[in-house]
């Protein structure tokens, strides 16, 4: 597992820290261990055996949110290295050994026990499978996650507004995790076995008759389904889509129409939207033709900070992850924006927690069903 990064650890080890201010782990940690070149020089003496695997090393493994700024800012590499691989591979390569800590444990028996790592959430998937759009002209599959059900299922509703209106009939997956979600803590078995089991169903959706697109309400879904899966050697045979890209393609037809809206709006892009699917311009088309007046905060699009982490954190200081939504929702109400519209659950849910009523927030889904015409 990690030997097969250890290009990338010995490329990272020998910067001089360029990227440290842009880890936002670091930002509200502020150990130096803690740097993205220091959690990759950790990785690098267990790989050679010059540091024991054990509990406090593989804590640093964790110390890390997925979120590519590293491998942004990186200006000592010609060819800028992902990171964020190599410390997934350190956490499996320390699951394996045993190494398990408290946190990624309790995850995988909550798991076991309720199905998914935010717990049972199957009632709340049948219930809004009761409530999609049957008839349309055209049927997509919602990969229903227990991320999105669990932290902002509103947004599903939201979607089913807006295909009513494009004439798009929905069904809702079985499915509730793609495996990615436990592959990121390093729980690489369990993984494997889901990532297996949503494959075959999602197989099977394209290969039914006029079977359309799949289609996420989180970005970090549409990547494991598309460039993970095809990386772990089991590609689906259909598309996978953003349910942002997904709207702005309907609306490009004529199918999606909006009444404009007085501004200011202001959009957080995703990591998983942003940096590691390239798709900032979805979003921004959508909004553009709802609202007057769509700013931008500082720092925006593919240099934008997360709002949280976009995963499940395990072993995070819990101080982190809450900075993290205080800090960028500062950075988003600079702007001046009487709304702040998210694309993924995590960054929905760390910013309307963080914004109590001071300002509201909204999923892209939400904010575009309540432009839709009466």
């Amino acid at each position: 597992m990690l030997e097969q990064h250890a290009e990338v650890l010995e490329r990272c080890t020998i910067c001089h820290d360029q990227c440290a201010f842009s880890c936002p782990v670091f930002t509200e940690d502020r150990r130096t261990t803690v740097y993205p070149s220091r959690k990759a020089q950790v990785a690098r003496a267990v790989l050679h055996g010059e540091l024991p695997l054990n509990q406090e090393t593989a804590r640093l493994f964790y110390q890390c949110t997925s979120c590519r700024l590293c491998r942004r800012w990186c200006v000592y590499l010609k060819e800028r290295q992902d990171l964020a691989p190599a410390l997934r591979a350190a956490r499996a390569e320390a699951v394996a050994r045993g190494v398990v800590l408290p946190e990624v444990a309790a995850l995988a028996a909550r798991t076991q026990a309720e199905g998914t790592p935010w717990g049972n959430v199957d009632g709340r998937r049948n219930e809004l499978a009761k409530e999609a759009p049957r008839t349309g002209r055209e049927e997509v599959l919602i990969f229903a996650d227990a991320a999105t059900l669990a932290q902002g299922w509103e947004a599903v509703r939201a979607f089913f507004a807006l295909a009513r209106a494009a004439q798009v009939a929905v069904r809702l997956s079985k499915s509730l995790l793609t495996g990615f979600e436990l592959a990121d803590i390093g729980l690489a078995d369990a993984a494997r076995a889901l990532r297996t089991e949503t494959a075959a169903e999602l197989v099977d959706w394209f290969r039914s008759p006029g079977a359309g697109p799949v289609v996420t309400l989180n970005p970090q879904v549409a990547y494991a389904l598309t460039t993970w899966y095809g990386a772990e050697g089991t590609p689906l045979p259909g598309p996978v889509t953003t349910a942002g890209a997904f709207l702005a393609g309907l609306m490009k037809k004529g199918r999606l129409r909006f009444n404009l809206a007085p501004g200011p709006v202001v959009f957080q892009d995703s990591a998983y939207q942003v940096r590691y699917l390239e798709d900032a311009d979805s979003p921004r088309a959508l909004l553009g033709a709802a609202f007057d007046d769509v700013c931008e905060a500082n720092p925006s699009q593919a240099e934008a900070n997360p709002a949280a982490p976009e995963g499940l954190a395990a072993a995070l200081a819990p101080a982190v992850p809450k900075g993290m939504a205080v800090r960028r929702l500062a950075e988003l109400r600079d702007t001046g924006a009487r709304l702040i519209i998210t694309a993924d659950p995590y960054s929905y849910h760390a910013l309307k927690a963080a914004a109590g009523d001071v300002v509201e927030v909204a999923d892209l889904s939400q904010a575009l069903a309540m432009r839709l015409p009466s």
